[in-house]
């Protein structure tokens, strides 16, 4: 993961000083941007399935019928997502058939905590700790 370097030193003369400047900046990685990207799809990953269970929830709430189209897509897919969820606690029934979906509420807390921990592995893992520009500046009495 080395950045690329490139420096460049400036001398200005002025008054009976001269002052020099050294510029050195590193360009972002490859495997930087890499890094990024694979952040930024793990994030959309997440933010889908928040979607995905979110409708679920909703559906259960409204007591949606699940013999419709929509509901019908949005159970089959979220019983894969809120699945590991399912039975931790009893799923409170409300009047007219709603029911508070406790396991997709779980299944709302935990995926965007397991997303946060990963990138942060991630970048843990995969970055640098360097800087994106350096500048030293030097003054001194011309003689």
């Amino acid at each position: 993961m080395a950045n690329e370097r490139k420096e460049s030193v400036q001398v200005e003369k002025q008054d009976g000083f001269e002052q020099g400047k050294r510029v050195v900046e590193y360009s972002t990685p490859t495997s930087r941007v890499l890094l990024s990207r694979v952040i930024k799809l793990l994030w959309l990953i997440t933010t889908v399935i928040i979607v995905l269970v979110a409708f679920r929830f909703m559906l259960m709430l409204i007591a949606a019928n699940p013999a419709s189209g929509f509901a019908s897509f949005i159970y089959q897919i979220t019983d894969v997502l809120v699945g590991p969820f399912m039975g931790l606690t009893a799923t409170p029934n409300l009047m007219g058939g709603s029911v508070i979906d406790v396991a997709s509420l779980f299944a709302l807390v935990v995926y965007p905590v397991l997303t946060w921990v990963i990138v942060w592995l991630l970048r843990i893992l995969f970055t640098s700790p360097r800087q994106a520009r350096q500048v030293t500046t030097v003054r001194r009495v011309r003689e």
